[in-house]
């Protein structure tokens, strides 16, 4: 083998050094051009061009969305400040996606790279850029909702005057218009989506003043329908906060009285009331004043003026407020800058506002002091108020234990049974009958084959046997081959002794046959 690689490999090595310089040449360039090739398609194809998806999270929330990214089966990068990237082309089906499932719950700010603004741009072209790119990016993520054909997000962004008293400020807006596919149909849940992907993109806009429309120029977003639209989750969601609680409470009680030792309901009420609000805080740049914008001082005086020889004159006046006399008075005033601070503050409800417990302990009988005993761990437990706890006492129908459990010391229970339940050793019991009788099955049918090997072993050894009989009782052999293996003796004196006992081969064939379809 090395012989014939190494004859292989000299007879190119040989046949190269016969070829002209111009064909040496050609084969080195056709093989760098191949390598470069090979090397960018395998760089463009491993690398991905990422975008960034949310910035400015706080960190639980953060770490939330990468949680479910990361089960979505997303590729995430982070970044120093906690920005959360990913694939570009990917982006706005991923926003999409975690807007239907109300994320994020803050205000987000994208981050736009406006390339057709430069240093001569003017801020009022540069917030048109903006508002033009940020309708672009929320249009994208809308379509990429299965059944939307196109959308088009119109944002009303009032201009920035510091002039116009607060109160008197026009209030962001924003719409949407829906083209769907032919009957096609959104979900409340994939409406509710699209409010708060536009109303989480743009600081300071309120959900209901996010107008979703579709192609008949209904609004989608309001009436009956969508107002009970998440009546199912919410009913979900107390049930489920219903269901933690009663667990919660069962666990804390069932090493005392048995996992069937007492029945608990829990009643939350939610408030799903979804508040927005805003707080502005000021706080001095220096110290505990702030820096000086501007100052006007202002100073005046007045009175009689000296004479000639300026030498002062004196008068005795008996009523000061005839004129006489000196008066001067001064004015001083500044202007600060101080740091103002405004936070906006988004609800979106599902806030625990009271619960009830109700506690049924499987006893026959209980004192008061172990009843309030018990409703207060209950109350602790559950973190309400006592008074929010109702415990009692009764006889659970179909169960024989009660508490409490009377023992006595003179009570010897069986050792086994008091360990073992019988029903698992019923179970136990079983299950070893079970496991050996496939034993024995399995012996049984690995000793049949075997015995079907032994016998056709046999058989054939029958069958050289008889050969040899047939060839000794033969004056003259039937045919003399020279340099005959083995294996071509064998099958010579089977096909003639076939040809002399045709009646015994197929006797023989039969027995095979009928073995093979007894398997």
């Amino acid at each position: 083998m090395n012989t014939s690689i190494s004859g292989a490999v000299s007879q190119l090595v040989s046949a190269f050094k016969k070829l002209s310089k111009g064909a040496k040449i050609a084969i080195f360039s056709f093989l760098g051009v191949s390598v470069a090739i090979a090397i960018i398609l395998t760089a463009v194809l491993n690398s991905s061009k990422y975008t960034v998806l949310y910035r400015g999270l706080s960190s639980a929330e953060s770490l939330e969305i990468l949680r479910l990214l990361d089960d979505m089966g997303v590729d995430t990068k982070v970044e120093s400040d906690g920005s959360i990237l990913v694939s570009k082309d990917k982006a706005p089906a991923i926003k999409m996606q975690l807007a239907t499932e109300g994320y994020p719950n803050s205000t987000l700010s994208y981050d736009l790279f406006l390339e057709k603004s430069d240093l001569l741009t003017t801020d009022y072209e540069q917030r048109k850029l903006y508002i033009f790119q940020l309708q672009d990016r929320l249009q994208e993520s809308i379509e990429t909702l299965q059944g939307v054909k196109s959308a088009i997000v119109t944002l009303g962004i009032p201009e920035e005057n510091p002039y116009v008293l607060k109160s008197e400020k026009a209030d962001i807006t924003a719409s949407v218009a829906l083209q769907l596919y032919s009957n096609a149909q959104l979900t409340p849940k994939q409406i509710r989506g699209i409010v708060l992907l536009v109303a989480r993109s743009i600081p300071g806009l309120a959900e209901e003043n996010v107008v979703v429309v579709g192609e008949d120029g209904q609004q989608l977003n309001a009436g009956p329908g969508f107002d009970s639209a998440d009546i199912g989750s919410k009913i979900e969601t107390i049930s489920e906060l219903s269901k933690i609680f009663e667990e919660k409470i069962k666990s804390f009680l069932e090493p005392v009285f048995g996992k069937d030792g007492l029945s608990v309901s829990v009643n939350v009420v939610v408030d799903f009331n979804r508040t927005t609000s805003e707080e502005t805080s000021y706080a001095p740049v220096i110290g505990d004043s702030g820096i000086i914008s501007w100052v006007e001082r202002h100073s005046e005086s007045s009175g009689d003026t000296g004479s000639q020889d300026e030498v002062p004159t004196y008068s005795e006046a008996e009523d000061p407020g005839d004129g006489g006399g000196t008066e001067t008075s001064s004015s001083y005033s500044a202007q600060y800058l101080v740091n103002q601070l405004i936070k906006q503050i988004y609800d979106d409800g599902g806030n625990i506002t009271d619960m009830t417990v109700a506690v049924i302990i499987n006893a026959a009988d209980m004192s008061d002091e172990e009843m309030a005993k018990y409703r207060e761990l209950v109350a602790f437990s559950a973190g309400v108020p006592v008074e929010n706890v109702a415990l009692t006492y009764s006889r659970f129908l179909g169960r024989d234990t009660v508490y409490p459990i009377p023992v006595t010391e003179d009570e010897e229970p069986d050792a086994v049974f008091g360990i073992i339940d019988r029903k698992m050793l019923i179970i136990i019991g079983m299950s070893g009958l079970g496991l050996l009788l496939l034993i024995v099955a399995i012996t049984i049918i690995v000793k049949a084959i075997k015995n079907k090997k032994k016998k056709k072993k046999q058989q054939l050894a029958e069958i050289e046997k008889e050969i040899k009989v047939q060839e000794e009782k033969k004056d003259m052999p039937g045919e003399i081959v020279l340099n005959e293996t083995r294996e071509q003796a064998l099958k010579r004196q089977i096909t003639e002794f076939a040809s002399v006992n045709a009646e015994t081969v197929a006797q023989l064939l039969r027995v095979w046959i009928k073995e093979d379809e007894g398997r």
